[in-house]
């Protein structure tokens, strides 16, 4: 019998196109690259990805009452993800350019799920931990749910995680706000990568005493910031780079499905780390 889920992923679901190309892009003529399509948004990947490890995930989002929207859901089912799916509109879609060092640049069309409506408060039920994104919780139209939603999660003392996402998505939603958001929603884990950590200015603000920052910081260590001061742990070397996107994200699932095993900061860290590495070896998230 399937366990009842203990992991809550709200936030985006989207179609990815990712492209590698092949050296520098020639502006006005052909490019040669590879193409491929596949399941995308950070929050999705976050869910697959703790659902894979074992951990049972329920997820909340928007799609588009399409053909793609259809097939995004199923390949969340298809690994045993429960999903409580709001559909209307269009589906969204990112390009993502892949360069031959495996770096990622994004051109972003995030149709439905920048539209999530008011969520559920039954999709709680059963749920010990709750993850977010910057994706949905800056939206404006879908801000005042989220933050509805979180409130409501801590309410029955669920934990909450948050990932900063995107620096220029962070940059038209201002530091102050932000810091707000937080102020909110008390994450007791806040994800960011090196250069999200120094925008929004990490190292000017305390986490509380049942807070921590985790920085992912590529192959450097992982920094991990709490009311006592900065840690760092090491990042075991990966071979063979294909595709960073998604790393984050697998790194985030890692992190909360060993939290929920009742793990160390330490070995969720390593945990985070080598589902991160193994992402990189492969095309998409």
């Amino acid at each position: 019998m399937r366990q009842p889920p203990s992991l809550l992923v709200v936030g985006d679901l989207i179609r990815d196109v990712i492209v590698r190309h092949r050296g520098d892009i020639k502006h006005a003529t052909d490019n040669d690259a590879r193409i491929s399509q596949t399941r995308g948004g950070s929050a999705a990947n976050v869910a697959v990805n703790a659902a894979r490890s074992g951990v049972p995930v329920r997820f909340v989002g928007k799609v588009g009452n399409d053909e793609a929207g259809r097939d995004l859901v199923h390949s969340l089912e298809q690994v045993g993800i429960e999903t409580r799916m709001q559909v209307a509109g269009r589906t969204g879609t990112i390009v993502v350019l892949v360069d031959p060092v495996g770096e990622r640049s994004m051109f972003v069309d995030r149709g439905a799920s920048a539209e999530l409506d008011q969520i559920d408060r039954s999709a709680l039920n059963g749920i010990r931990w709750l993850h977010l994104t910057m994706y949905s919780a800056a939206i404006p139209s879908a801000e005042a749910h989220v933050v509805e939603f979180a409130a409501a999660a801590s309410d029955r003392g669920v934990k909450l995680s948050l990932d900063t996402s995107s620096t220029e998505l962070l940059c038209g939603y201002g530091i102050d706000r932000f810091w707000n958001l937080v102020y909110r929603i008390q994450p007791a884990v806040i994800f960011a990568n090196e250069p999200e950590a120094e925008y929004i200015g990490i190292s000017t603000h305390n986490p509380s005493r049942d807070q921590i920052v985790v920085i992912k910081r590529g192959s450097k260590p992982v920094s991990v910031v709490t009311h006592q001061g900065i840690f760092h742990f090491p990042v075991p070397p990966v071979t063979g780079v294909i595709d960073t996107t998604g790393a984050g994200d697998a790194f985030a699932a890692h992190f909360i499905g060993a939290q929920l095993a009742g793990e160390s900061i330490a070995e969720s860290v390593r945990r985070g780390s080598q589902g991160a590495g193994r992402a990189i070896t492969h095309v998409g998230a």
